[in-house]
Formats: C-alpha cells, structure tokens, sequence
C-alpha cells in the first residue's frame, strides 16, 4: 500500500536544510483509474519533518473529495487543486525555500503554468529530525483510515526527477 522512494545521500535519508531553497523538477504518468469507491486521497509528493507523526504540511496529490478526482497542492497557505486526467503527462517545477515560519515560500508550476506562488511554512517542525522529502503513490487513506476504494492499486511513473540547491 506505501511505494515511496526516500531519497538518501549516501548517511541515510536526505534531509532538507531550513532555511535553504530547493526546486524539483519531474515528470509524472498516471495510470489508476478513478477512485469511484471512496472520496479519499494520494500523496504523490511531500515535505516533512522526519521524526514527526504530524501529517505533511506541503504536498502534491491526488484526492476525490468532492466526488471530482483532481491534483492538488497544499503548503502552508492553503491548498490549490487542478483538473486530473488519467494517463496524462504532467511537467512539474516546485521551489520551496523550507522553512516552519512564515518566511517560508512556495512556487509551484504544472504543465509551465504558475500554480502556486505563496509565502508560508513548508514544513512543520515538531522534533529533531529535520525536514525531508519523499515521493511516489502512497495511500495513507488505506493503511490509516482502511477506506475502502474502487481501485486495487496506484501506479504513478516519475521521469526525470532532479533535484538542486540554490
């Protein structure tokens, strides 16, 4: 039900470092259907704090709760949704200068549009453990909630990720 990848940089899991800004560049092909059974959500990509059991403050994803499937992306100014096309192919550019106070910022662009630009936390420090990133279909509405869902698995392909420092 959890298919993530964890980035690690060779000590364990790569860690973000606040106060530094970061852009992601990916590519992403849905192939699940639409979830008809439950109004639910996917995380397709996130910021959070490594030993926190809080949820992720900025995240990229997948939800039906209004009985629509779209994207959405939530950071800590609100959330922005987008249509949702299944199979498409999908561009995606996210900056973040991370950050647990409102000095953080967020931009964000799918497709080459400007989806997001907002200032904010993008992420919530609650421990020690940092800000990290993860991405990949995770189901947390499965294993924590056991929503029921027309569909039996959630196949996300990522392409070209990259990640850089500024």
């Amino acid at each position: 039900m959890r298919n993530q990848l964890n980035p690690d940089n060779g000590s364990g899991v790569f860690r973000l470092t606040p106060g530094q800004t970061y852009t992601w560049t990916f590519t992403t092909v849905t192939h699940m259907g639409i979830d008809t059974g439950h109004l639910t959500a996917r995380l397709v990509w996130q910021i959070h704090d490594y030993a926190c059991g809080d949820s992720p403050l900025t995240i990229l994803g997948i939800q039906n709760i209004t009985g629509t499937q779209v994207w959405d992306l939530a950071s800590g100014n609100g959330t922005e949704t987008m249509p949702y096309t299944e199979g498409a192919t999908d561009s995606w550019v996210i900056t973040a200068l991370i950050s647990d106070t409102a000095s953080g910022h967020i931009r964000a662009y799918r497709n080459g549009v400007k989806i997001v630009d907002t200032d904010g936390p993008t992420y919530n420090a609650c421990s020690q453990g940092g800000p990290w990133w993860n991405f990949g279909p995770y189901m947390w509405d499965w294993v924590y909630n056991n929503a029921p869902s027309s569909l039996n698995s959630v196949e996300i392909l990522f392409t070209s990720m990259a990640l850089t420092a500024s």
